[in-house]
């Protein structure tokens, strides 16, 4: 490289400055602001891969029934991601709700389960969609935090599930007797 005199330096300096080029600058955000911001997108994907599984669809329900629970489980989970971060849950009432609902509606252990890994896929999936706004410094806590209260939401609603399913048996036997 040749040197330059000032006035030359100068002059490319002043040329550089007169046409701004734009800076796209990235705006981290947190996964928990991702997803608050999808929860429509999360429930809408969810829903197209539940319906998409003749092994949960044997049980006919509307879209409503079916997706009722979501945005309260969701907002566990999105509560669960925001400062002040929790290393777990202390219980979780929407997945309460959801063994009994499930319970009622018919479903089996393994339908709930199967429901709880489409969920998952559909998280992870819009985070990935977004993996331009994601706040790196912080994504692999937050799989965590995702993956860990995904699967407590789960056994909270097995646990209430398998509970009415002890209790009919036993109203059932008392009928009989």
């Amino acid at each position: 490289m040749k040197p330059l005199e000032v006035e030359t330096l100068v002059d490319l300096i002043k040329e550089r400055l007169s046409q701004p080029v734009s800076i796209k600058l990235r705006i981290a955000e947190s996964a928990a602001d991702i997803l608050e911001r999808n929860v429509g997108t999360i429930v809408n994907a969810w829903y197209g891969r539940v319906t998409a599984e003749a092994r949960i669809t044997q049980i006919a329900l509307s879209r409503e029934e079916r997706t009722a629970h979501l945005p309260t489980l969701l907002h566990e989970l999105i509560s669960r991601l925001r400062p002040p971060r929790k290393a777990n849950s202390s219980g979780s009432p929407a997945g309460v709700l959801q063994g009994t609902l499930r319970h009622t509606q018919g479903y089996t252990a393994h339908m709930l389960v199967m429901e709880s890994r489409i969920l998952q896929v559909s998280l992870f999936e819009v985070l990935h969609h977004n993996l331009s706004s994601v706040d790196f410094s912080l994504i692999l806590l937050d799989v965590m935090a995702i993956a860990d209260e995904v699967d407590f939401q789960l056994e909270q609603t097995i646990e209430t599930y398998l509970e009415q399913r002890k209790r009919s048996e036993a109203e059932d036997v008392e009928d009989v007797a």
